[in-house]
C-alpha cells in the first residue's frame, strides 16, 4: 500500500488548506480596515475624506506604513 502525504501541494487537500490560511488573512485584515473607517467616521470624518484616506492608502506603499505605525503606537 503506497502511503500518500496530505501535504503535497499537488493534492486538492494541501490547496484547500493553503486557501483557507490566505481567505483568514485577508478576512482579518479587512476586519481592521474595516474598523478603521468605523472609527474615522464616528470622529467626524466625511464621506469624501475617507474616500480621499483610502485613495492615498492605496496609492503610497510608505503612506501606508506610516498609517499602521501610528495605529499601533497609540
Amino acid at each position: 500500500m503506497r502511503h500518500v502525504c496530505l501535504l503535497d501541494p499537488f493534492t486538492s487537500t494541501y490547496r484547500s488548506i493553503r486557501l483557507w490560511f490566505i481567505r483568514r488573512r485577508v478576512n482579518r485584515s479587512l476586519k481592521v480596515l474595516d474598523a478603521l473607517d468605523w472609527n474615522m467616521q464616528h470622529a467626524g470624518w466625511t464621506r469624501r475624506d475617507r474616500r480621499r484616506f483610502w485613495r492615498e492608502f492605496i496609492k503610497k506603499q510608505e503612506f501606508r506604513t506610516d498609517v499602521f505605525n501610528e495605529l499601533t503606537q497609540q
